[in-house]
């Protein structure tokens, strides 16, 4: 009697099994089949594009701005042919009825982030290639290390190449307006720093690359700001970790000159004209001016025009 239960047992079982493998299998088809595609997918992430795009340390790279849907689109179909782009918290903010003083917090900028990232996926998929790389104005960071922390994952799930982090006080103002005043430069590494550690985590976590940390200082642009102080910051945000540096409103050809001969690595610089002094001047100086700049972009390491002169 035992050993005919397990002569009739055994069939039921080893058909029972494979029904269950048959059944395991079909449900992770689709899964195993969308891996495959994946990793066979030439495609790189937005962090790793970036980066690529910076290691060619010969060409500069105009880098428009877009802060929604619409302009993202604009950018990246542009005939341009617009290599990457920047997601403004200045434009966030004014789509948004606001000035750039830190009035809008890290949720209504993340949302921005996936918005735009959305759009340039879209065109990406309509044009076939990869989505144009976006760096992100993450401003002071939003608070506490544990806000840059989350600034730096908000954005990298939207999918954002990079996050610029700057060292003004919080609330922050637009970097080319009076009154600005910075942290020490203590805090400002510290802030850097947390954000190259975020970056880090992330990719441990999720074993996908983090945003490039883009490190900005605004201690030339101050009152008393001088730019050996604003040179030593971005000496440190380079140890702390920093992808690409960023020094806000040098005064001069010459002093964007310095800053590009001591501080290694990629920088951006934002073109943007707008002192009474430039207005006065007369055409055949500006256009001696814009050839003196245009010398200077092809020594950089990367130059990204982040506005447009009015």
């Amino acid at each position: 009697m035992f050993a005919l239960e397990l002569t009739s047992g055994s069939p039921f079982l080893f058909s029972s099994f494979y029904f269950f493998l048959g059944t395991m299998l079909t449900a992770a088809f689709p899964l195993l089949l969308f891996s495959f595609f994946v990793s066979s997918s030439s495609a790189l992430s937005p962090p790793a594009a970036l980066r690529q795009l910076l290691s060619d340390t010969s060409t500069c790279h105009l880098m428009p701005c877009c802060y929604d849907g619409i302009s993202a689109r604009l950018v990246a179909s542009s005939k341009a042919d617009f290599k990457v782009t920047f997601q403004t918290g200045f434009g966030v903010s004014a789509a948004a009825g606001y000035s750039d003083s830190g009035v809008l917090g890290l949720s209504e900028n993340a949302a921005a982030a996936f918005v735009v990232g959305e759009a340039l996926g879209n065109v990406a998929l309509s044009l076939n290639r990869a989505p144009l790389p976006c760096i992100a104005d993450g401003d002071t960071g939003h608070g506490s290390p544990l806000a840059i922390r989350r600034t730096i994952f908000q954005f990298a799930k939207a999918r954002m190449a990079g996050v610029m982090i700057e060292d003004q006080v919080s609330p922050k103002r637009c970097g080319h307006v009076d009154g600005k005043e910075v942290v020490d430069r203590e805090e400002a590494v510290r802030r850097v720093k947390i954000a190259c550690d975020a970056r880090d985590d992330y990719e441990k976590l999720y074993g996908a690359p983090g945003p490039l940390i883009l490190a900005r200082t605004d201690a030339r642009g101050v009152s008393g700001g001088t730019l050996e102080e604003a040179i030593e910051r971005c000496l440190a945000f380079r140890e702390a970790g920093a992808d690409i540096t960023f020094l806000e409103a040098p005064q001069s050809v010459g002093e964007m000159s310095e800053y590009c001969s001591r501080v290694k690595g990629p920088k951006l610089y934002n073109a943007l004209e707008v002192s009474e002094e430039k207005k006065k001047r007369g055409e055949r100086e500006r256009e001696r001016e814009r050839e003196r700049e245009g010398e200077l972009c092809k020594r950089l390491e990367i130059s990204c025009l982040s506005h447009f002169s009015q």
